[in-house]
């Protein structure tokens, strides 16, 4: 191993001892034992899924509860944007000047949406009896203020395992919050089979999925589609060459954006449902059923029809 090689690996590994040391620090001005009871009542639901992401942090409500996931929703949206915007598609091709012009729209948008997210948990913790000790403004700015920094410190680290690291530290950032939580998840299942609520079998056979699904993953994500091109011929001297090439294009080159924007877009109704609306309500029911949100014999052509939607009315004209 060439020292070059070890400093990366030596400087990605005191990266992570500082991301974990991070989900352990508290957020200021709550109670950590009401917390973590309200937790473990809610934790089979939404926070329980967030808080798989953040390695733990959640459940600790730390500073680094939000992990890194507004960096990536502002880049997904970031990269949505550019579809319809030329501005935004154009700065990448102006060089090293459009890429950080590029970056510096990111953390902006990062910025905004971490404060939009903490200041949403501060109102949501002032819900919950007895976890704030002084509920107020300060508290929330509080709150706010260091969520937010937790993100841009969780933006700054990733970007020196990128650079200084062993490289595409947004995706270890987010992997080392994930395999954090599995050993918990390990001996949980090890309980389960130990007081008869969960056969070995099942157990065995849980596992054994888990790790072919992990080989596929990676072999699909390795895998490359070879294109033929063909070239004219050349001669170079006493040689002639074929102008035959292959082109090799990665076959999962969308990578996990359509799997993170799925999963935000189902979480929606589930995020708002407590926010006393109706429609997420209305919205889960008819998927649960499979009913289609349009009838199949729509009304004549003279006659309005009438949308599920808030009983919107639509002319067919």
């Amino acid at each position: 191993m060439s020292s070059d090689l070890g400093r990366r690996i030596g400087l990605t590994i005191g990266a992570f001892l500082v991301f974990r040391l991070g989900t352990y620090i508290s957020v200021p001005g709550i109670e950590p034992a009401v917390w973590q009871q309200f937790f473990r009542q809610q934790a089979g639901g939404i926070v329980g899924t967030l808080d798989w992401f953040a390695g733990g942090a959640v459940a600790r409500l730390s500073i680094f509860a939000l992990s890194i996931v507004p960096f990536v929703t502002a880049s997904v949206l970031l990269q949505l944007a550019s579809i319809v915007l030329p501005t935004l598609r154009a700065l990448p091709k102006r060089g090293e000047s459009g890429r950080r012009r590029l970056d510096v729209y990111t953390l902006v948008l990062t910025i905004l949406l971490a404060m939009l997210q903490a200041l949403g948990i501060a109102f949501a913790l002032e819900g919950v009896a007895n976890v704030v000790v002084e509920p107020g403004m300060m508290f929330r700015l509080t709150t706010a203020l260091t969520l937010t920094g937790g993100v841009i410190f969780l933006v700054w680290l990733a970007g020196q395992i990128t650079t200084r690291g062993i490289g595409n530290g947004i995706s270890l950032i987010l992997a080392a919050g994930i395999v954090a939580a599995l050993p918990e998840a390990v001996v949980a299942m090890l309980d389960l089979v130990r007081r008869g609520v969960l056969s070995t079998n099942l157990a065995l056979g849980v596992l054994l999925l888990a790790v072919a699904l992990t080989a596929l993953i990676v072999h699909l994500e390795l895998a490359r589609r070879p294109l033929l091109v063909t070239f004219p011929r050349r001669q170079a001297g006493m040689r002639t060459f074929e102008g035959r090439s292959h082109l090799r294009l990665k076959l999962n080159n969308a990578g996990l954006i359509p799997q993170m924007l799925a999963s935000w877009f189902l979480l929606l109704p589930i995020l708002t449902a407590g926010w006393g609306m109706e429609w997420p309500d209305w919205l889960m029911s008819q998927l649960a059923h499979g009913r289609p949100l349009v009838p199949d014999r729509l009304c004549g052509r003279d006659r309005a029809v009438r949308l599920p939607v808030h009983g919107v009315l639509a002319q067919p004209r």
